[in-house]
Order: C-alpha cells, then structure tokens, then sequence
C-alpha cells in the first residue's frame, strides 16, 4: 500500500499498481483547469480515482450538507455527460473517516466502454471533499472493492 496526503489534512491509502495521475492527465481526463485535485490510476486494472477539494466560506459550509453537494453534482454531472451515455443509478449514504457521506452512481461511455462511476462528498468543517471512482462495469465487482478499500483508508486531522 502507498500513503498520500492531499489536502487539508485528508490522507490514504491506495493499493500497488496505481500511480499518481500528472496535470496533464487530470486536464484529459476532467477536461477542465481545476488545480484542486488529485488522481490515481491503475491501467492494468482500468480504474481510476481522484479527489477534489473546495475551501467554502463560513456560512456557505454551515447552509450546504454533504446531501446537497451531492445532488448539486449529479445535476451537474448529468449536464456535463448527457453525449456520453449518462443514467443515473442512485444515491448512497456511507461513512468515510468516521462521518457521514453522500454520493451517486451513475453510468457512462468512457472510450466506447460501458463503465461506472461513483461520485462521494464529504465535508469536514469548511472543506468539502469529492471523491470520484470510474470502472469498465465487467470490471466493476472487482473494482469496487479497491474504491471501497480506499475510501475506508481515508483518516483526517
């Protein structure tokens, strides 16, 4: 297992095989500028994952639960995705780090794959962290239990 710390005091732990995503790759792969990310990919697996981080305001993060990130996402997501196959399959409650979390998954086209994705958020105090997880779905079931093992890994100071 390797270690990384990310933001804000955010850190895990991930398996052998990833290994960390450059900006050049994240840009691709978000087709966006956004500096306040963090990605790992496994090739042999096909699975990556990331980590983005917002830094709210003091009202802002006491007004906005996890539950409205994550459903502010979707919409967003949803919007982003709606020419590569986009289905929403639900939302999820779990617990990362001892707190609550929210998050959706959803399907899509990556590369004329059928693939997977989830997407977590987790607030703690006024950083809110999102999480997200992309999988082939005939890999999935494997997959997921590497996404789960990575978020149960995640510990904050």
């Amino acid at each position: 297992m390797s270690d990384s710390t990310i933001y804000g005091g955010l850190s895990l732990a991930y398996p052998e095989g990833f290994r960390e995503m450059d900006e050049a790759e994240l840009k691709q792969a978000y087709m966006d500028d956004n500096k306040d990310r963090w990605g790992i990919i496994d090739k042999d697996r096909q699975i990556m994952f990331a980590v983005f981080w917002h830094e709210s305001g003091p009202l802002i993060s006491k007004m906005a639960g996890s539950k409205d990130v994550a459903k502010n996402n979707e919409k967003g997501i949803r919007r982003g995705l709606k020419d590569h196959g986009y289905r929403l399959e639900g939302f999820f409650e779990r617990e990362i780090a001892g707190k609550k979390a929210h998050g959706f998954r959803h399907a899509l086209m990556i590369q004329d794959k059928d693939s997977v994705s989830e997407v977590v958020t987790l607030k703690n105090g006024r950083v809110c962290y999102t999480f997200y997880y992309y999988s082939p779905r005939t890999l999935d079931s494997d997959n997921h239990k590497v996404f789960d093992s990575i978020l149960d890994s995640v510990r904050l100071q």
